[in-house]
């Protein structure tokens, strides 16, 4: 388990080879690292899996890094992460990461599009980074996105024409 595990720990792994065996002895590297080496004029987004209790030490990283932040997005599940990094980083971009979960018994999907824009309307979320679920996602949401003011982006889009459908709604990231 990361949360267990020291850094030195994590970087003895060899994280390239269930990739291919060109990768073997790949390490793992930090945020610092990565951060390091995204080209001039490219975006790279942070996905925060934990807690807002993560946001402080993302600030420290963030202090020490050249990378301007307008190539910085983060991206979170967790409306107390979005509030946080707002809060403590109000420079960067942030989405919200929302999906749609059917209820195995009552087949019933949530959260509703209304749910949906409810929660995001409380949010500081400056997109929304939305499944890509055609029956939810649709002309009407993205509207609703765009009178707002925010962007509007996808996730876990497999097929070419979902990424054509999404595309048509003027997705801003696929």
């Amino acid at each position: 388990a990361v949360a267990d595990s020291t850094l030195a720990e994590l970087q003895a792994l060899d994280v390239g080879t269930w990739k291919a065996a060109r990768y073997r002895g790949e390490r793992m590297p930090t945020l610092a690292q990565v951060l390091d080496v995204v080209p001039p004029g490219k975006k790279i987004l942070i996905e925060i899996k934990s807690g807002p209790e993560i946001v402080p030490k993302l600030v420290e990283v963030l202090q020490a890094t050249q990378l301007p932040r307008s190539q910085i997005i983060v991206i979170a599940f967790q409306e107390p992460v979005v509030v946080a990094v707002k809060r403590h980083l109000p420079e960067l971009k942030v989405y919200w990461l929302a999906g749609f979960k059917q209820d195995k018994q009552t087949k019933v999907w949530s959260p509703t599009v209304d749910e949906l824009l409810r929660t995001f309307d409380r949010l500081p979320a400056d997109g929304l980074d939305v499944q890509g679920n055609r029956q939810f996602v649709d002309r009407t949401l993205v509207d609703q996105l765009r009178q707002r003011g925010k962007e509007f982006h996808v996730w876990t889009i497999d097929e070419p024409d979902d990424a054509r459908h999404f595309q048509s709604l003027g997705a801003d990231s696929i």
